[in-house]
């Protein structure tokens, strides 16, 4: 099939509607229909409309490769009926072939007489922004710095702007985890900061920005992947706190996003022994913490989604395919796998099975397909027409710069280093790797950053002696992660150098090398952070975050018990 979209526009075929209607298409040269409206003129589907397989298929979110509709995806769509798709970095070259790939996936699902696609993507700003072109938005961290929850639904509502002239009505975010856990190797600046009630509240104020721009929001990762020492992704992290501490911390701010009205929540591949009893649990596939905590305990009635089922918390443990069934025995909706077409396939014929031989009744399996045309019916209601994705790009730009402008700290200036003159040796490392981003990044230029007609500045990375006069200003990316980094920084730490440390992702650099005398950070390595960092450092204007989370040589859960 040959799909001819602008962007922007769909040149449709005639479509008979489930109803009788037939839909025209327009006459050759003529523009077609919006984006927006062509989940806005679908008739209001029901279980009822739906076969047994469509109905599983409806459960079910998948990722697929490149920027076209692959054979692969375009059978799940017309074979299942599958209920939306995920986007990555690995989809998107530009936001026009974005928005014609969007405007295609609605067509197929149109053409197949199914109802409207979820189009979702995890952009949550800083370290996961899944959109490879645009201003970067800020991490949620750097926005906890700022101390101004207004600006976080800015931010959301700015995103969300962003995402719905693109097509896509679903995103996956914010991070509702709370992170007491320095050493936590998946969340860090995705998190808001370390208190329960901060996160909870700039996290339902994001939410409620997405939400107010027409795009349907899911908070994550329930119950809590803030205070785990492993990533979920490479294995099942275990939180063996009791219930009284899960409450006061882990829970509190999925309770505030609930309470708020939040569309849908994703549930976490991190084991709950106080929920569920035993260690080797995900919460995705544990009744207890699903329809238990989740539904009957936090009263919550929208959408319940899986993190990635091809995770290794999940993947290695009892395997995709059955997780899939699990999870729908657990109490979920919509099951995401974002990988491997054969898995995806596998997992929804296990469903099926499941209903046929009476494993799962078929009126469980309805209660979910009912909330995911509910979530439908409410993308369809606020599929408002975009003002366009420049202007929504702007928009992010703007709300990157102020946020940037009022996130970056100066933890400490002991021997009043700042701000900077003379000659300025600056040190940059390779970023570190995260299983949570999407590819490789880099950091950005610091050294451009601390140019200014007061300052020679040289640019090395990781070279420079302890015999090179002046100062030395090191930007490091997550250096729990990389002996070199804090071997280099204790090093030159102890030497005469002046040395200034700028954090460029994770705050908790310090307390590898507490000794560090000018220490600040950023959050994020955008280039609106690199830009008001630079203006920090010249003395073009004063420091006005303030750190969302403890830095010092405390323990990390000092403050939760």
């Amino acid at each position: 099939m040959t799909l001819v979209v602008e962007p922007g526009v769909v040149e449709w075929l005639d479509i008979v509607l489930r109803d009788g209607r037939v839909r025209k298409s327009v006459p050759a040269g003529g523009r077609g229909i919006p984006l927006a409206a062509i989940c806005r003129d679908m008739p209001a589907w029901t279980v009822a409309d739906l076969s047994l397989r469509q109905k599983v298929g409806q459960l079910f979110v998948v990722g697929f490769d490149g920027p076209d509709v692959t054979p692969q995806l375009e059978s799940l769509l017309t074979d299942w009926g599958i209920g939306g798709v995920l986007y990555f970095a690995r989809n998107l070259s530009t936001p026009s072939q974005t928005e014609a790939l969007s405007a295609s996936l609605q067509r197929l699902a149109a053409e197949a007489n199914l109802p409207p696609l979820l189009v979702a993507i995890d952009q949550e700003g800083g370290p996961v922004t899944r959109i490879p072109w645009g201003a970067n938005p800020p991490s949620a961290m750097a926005i906890g710095a700022t101390g101004r929850e207004a600006l976080a639904a800015e931010a959301g509502a700015a995103i969300a702007d962003e995402l719905r002239a693109l097509g896509i009505n679903l995103n996956f975010a914010p991070v509702l985890d709370v992170n007491v856990n320095p050493e936590n190797p998946v969340i860090g600046i995705r998190s808001f900061g370390d208190n329960p009630a901060l996160v909870g509240r700039f996290g339902s104020q994001f939410a409620e920005g997405i939400q107010r721009a027409d795009v349907l929001t899911c908070v994550k990762h329930f119950p809590g992947h803030g205070d785990t020492v492993s990533d979920s992704h490479h294995e099942l992290p275990v939180l063996p706190h009791n219930r009284e501490r899960l409450d006061r911390v882990e829970l509190a701010p999925f309770r505030r996003a609930v309470d708020a009205g939040v569309d849908a929540v994703m549930t976490t591949h991190v084991s709950f022994p106080a929920v569920t009893g035993v260690a080797d649990r995900p919460a995705t596939i544990a009744p207890s913490v699903v329809s238990g905590l989740l539904r009957d305990e936090l009263g919550f009635e929208g959408l319940v989604v899986t993190d990635c089922l091809e995770m290794d918390a999940i993947a290695s443990g009892i395997g995709t395919v059955e997780a899939a069934v699990q999870a729908i025995e657990a109490g979920c909706d919509l099951l995401t796998i974002s990988h491997t077409p054969e898995r995806q396939e596998a997992a929804m014929r296990a469903v099926l099975d499941a209903v046929r031989t009476g494993r799962l009744s078929e009126a469980r399996l309805d209660e979910s397909v009912e909330r995911v045309l509910a979530a439908k019916r409410a993308a369809a209601a606020d599929a408002g027409d975009s003002p366009g994705w420049e202007l929504a790009a702007d928009r992010v730009a703007d709300v990157a710069a102020r946020t940037a402008s009022d996130s970056v700290t100066l933890v400490r200036d002991r021997e009043g280093t700042l701000p900077l003159d003379g000659t300025v040796t600056v040190v940059t490392f390779d970023d570190a790797d995260t299983s949570a981003g999407d590819g490789d990044s880099e950091v950005a230029d610091l050294a451009a950053a601390v140019d200014s007609p007061d300052c020679s500045v040289i640019h090395r990375t990781a070279d420079v002696t302890t015999d090179d006069a002046g100062t030395v200003v090191v930007g490091t990316t997550d250096a729990s992660a990389d002996d070199e980094q804090v071997r280099f920084v204790r090093e030159l730490a102890g030497s005469t150098v002046r040395l200034v440390v700028v954090a460029l992702s994770s705050p908790y650099d310090l307390r590898l090398f507490p000794e560090v005398p000018c220490y600040l950070t950023t959050y994020g390595d955008s280039d609106a952070a690199m830009a008001a960092l630079g203006r920090v450092l010249r003395g073009d204007t004063s420091p006005k975050g303030e750190s969302p989370v403890s830095i010092g040589q405390d323990s990390p859960d000092s403050n939760f018990g």
